[in-house]
């Protein structure tokens, strides 16, 4: 049983991980995004 714990607890772990990752991708994306959307609209 307590390998079973140790597996869940690790795919939960790289599931947060990679999740983690993905939304900053996702942040910067829509920074960038936001950045050259708004430089002619403040001209």
């Amino acid at each position: 049983m307590s390998y079973v714990m140790a597996f869940l607890s690790v795919l939960v772990f790289s599931a947060l991980r990679a999740h983690g990752t993905w939304r900053r991708k996702q942040e910067a994306r829509v920074a960038i995004a936001r950045n050259s959307a708004g430089r002619p609209r403040s001209h």
